[in-house]
């Protein structure tokens, strides 16, 4: 399956799209130097002020995003805490995302 972007990673876990269907496993790994860091409240309507380089999970669950190329209300499921997780993402939802103590670099 051809990835929506070449550069995503979701650690141990696996991307859903809204219908359930898996988009892809994890397996990418990306390196870059992150410049900015603050912590999110997730909204379901808000987009970010800042395309992320990278989403932190300080307490592990599922992370619903809307990607910074193609695919909204894509579902990170039981995404590993205490790593950086290299997404880029425009939104994190609230509804359907269980993971906590989020930050976002860009």
């Amino acid at each position: 399956m051809t990835h929506p972007a070449d550069n995503m990673a979701v650690g141990a876990g696996k991307a859903y799209d809204s219908e359930g269907n898996i988009v892809w496993p994890a397996e990418a790994v990306v390196k870059t130097k992150v410049k900015n860091v603050a912590s999110v409240t997730p909204h379901d309507t808000n987009d970010l002020d800042n395309e992320t380089i990278g989403v932190y999970v300080g307490t592990a669950g599922d992370l619903k995003v809307n990607m910074a190329g193609e695919g909204e209300g894509i579902i990170f499921a039981d995404l590993a805490a205490g790593i950086w997780h290299p997404l880029c993402v425009t939104r994190i939802y609230d509804a359907d995302t269980t993971a906590d103590d989020i930050l976002i670099a860009w």
